[in-house]
């Protein structure tokens, strides 16, 4: 493996048929199954702080580890004396809440260089997952996939910068950069004391960061809340970075409503942005913090109507009567909504060339997970994504315009109500 280290490998490995008889002869393995070969297993991903349950229905996003288990929370505090040949090698992608690696044995320890596995954690070459030491409960016997070890994680000791075909190797006591991902849940629940909690994961794999956000939102929503059940939520987070032009902070809000599970509703945004981030070369994330207020409140705005401001007041548009706007100025209008409240008033600018068209508006809600609406190669890119996201308190309409030979498209968002938006209308427009 010192060897081999960093080198290319097979990820088969052919057995004849008197080596097959060989190994069925010293082994439990028959002979059938030892002609099949060896090939290259998958190092199992360990994730604590989650149940496998709730680990089972994280799906649907790329940087979400399929195949994850569930593991206890790490109680064990090995000591740099304890990483030795054949004893306990970590590699982590995450620590603290969230604890996310895969679990060895030491090969060998020369001058603080350790090497490990005998095969790869996730095979990314170059990299930067902690290394770190466990603590051994027991050895569970398995004759299907074969027997496996228990343990308890520890504290990071090193960094792993190798994870080849042949296994994984890194240095002690060199400790990799982390990335601090905080969460703050503060839940005032309709009867009963309010409560809160400040947890936070480091992350020292970069290419972890969206999903262990994820999975810290997740986990301490369901810490305070203790339940899946609905609410409402109010987030809002900071994330701050660095390129090689100088730091750089993105900051944003929403609102969240969800009748069936509140936690599940409101923690794939951020952890979707950090994602697009971590795909752009140059940018490094150095902390996220989330604070998210929740409460029990299921209560939406449904789109009812839309008003027109004309002749100094404002005019109910409806069937029989559409808003009627000039071409070349300005169409002013609000939304109605069915509980009675009032929205605010937003605008169009008509262009000149619209005189005549036959035109409808749609007004509807935001639009779902909003930094799956672009894909920008640019820290700008993402910075204008996040300028311009369209939160779920405010509505968008659209006005469309066509008089047999020309057409136009104008958008308008609503400023925000304070409650999720939901429903939707379309409205007729008469321009003159």
């Amino acid at each position: 493996m010192q060897v081999w280290a960093g080198q290319p490998a097979p990820t088969t490995v052919k057995v004849v048929s008197s080596t097959a008889r060989k190994i069925a002869a010293k082994t439990r393995v028959s002979q059938a199954q030892a002609a099949q070969g060896f090939h290259e297993l998958k190092a199992p991903t360990l994730v604590s702080g989650l149940s496998q349950r709730v680990l089972d229905r994280a799906k649907g996003r790329p940087y979400l580890t399929k195949g994850a288990t569930a593991a206890g929370q790490a109680a064990a505090s090995p000591t740099v004396a304890d990483i030795v040949a054949g004893g306990n090698l970590v590699a982590t992608a995450s620590t603290g809440d969230i604890i996310q690696g895969g679990l060895g044995t030491v090969t060998s320890v020369c001058n603080d260089r350790v090497v490990g596995f005998g095969h790869p954690m996730d095979f990314t070459g170059r990299t930067t997952f902690g290394l770190a030491g466990a603590d051994t409960l027991f050895i569970q016997p398995d004759a299907v996939f074969g027997s496996f070890k228990v343990a308890n994680i520890g504290s990071v000791l090193g960094t792993i910068d190798q994870d080849r075909a042949t296994g994984i190797s890194g240095m002690l006591n060199a400790l990799p950069p982390s990335i601090d991902i905080t969460s703050t849940v503060n839940y005032t629940p309709s009867e009963g004391a309010p409560r809160s909690r400040t947890g936070s994961s480091q992350v020292q794999m970069p290419e972890a960061s969206a999903d262990t956000a994820f999975l810290e939102l997740l986990a301490n929503h369901q810490t305070v809340l203790d339940a899946f059940q609905p609410g409402s939520e109010d987030q809002s987070w900071t994330v701050q970075g660095h390129t090689a032009d100088g730091p750089f902070t993105l900051t944003g809000s929403n609102l969240y409503t969800d009748k069936f599970d509140i936690t599940f509703g409101s923690v794939f945004d951020l952890p979707d942005l950090l994602w697009l981030m971590h795909k752009i070369d140059g940018v490094t994330v150095d902390s996220v913090d989330v604070t998210s207020d929740v409460n029990d409140s299921t209560d939406l705005l449904k789109i009812g109507g839309l008003q027109q401001r004309r002749g100094g007041q404002w005019v109910t548009v409806g069937k029989g009567h559409p808003a009627q706007g000039r071409a070349g100025h300005e169409l002013k209008l609000r939304l109605t909504f069915k509980n009675g409240q009032t929205g605010h008033a937003f605008s169009y600018h008509l262009p000149k060339s619209s005189a005549g068209m036959r035109s409808r508006m749609f007004a509807f809600g935001a639009s779902r997970f909003p930094f799956e609406r672009g894909r920008p190669h640019t820290l700008d890119g993402v910075k204008k994504l996040v300028r311009h996201m369209t939160r779920n308190d405010q509505a968008s309409v659209f006005l469309f315009g066509f008089d047999g030979h020309h057409s136009i498209q104008l958008t308008a968002t609503t400023p925000s109500e304070g409650k999720v938006i939901g429903g939707r209308k379309s409205f007729r427009l008469v321009i003159h």
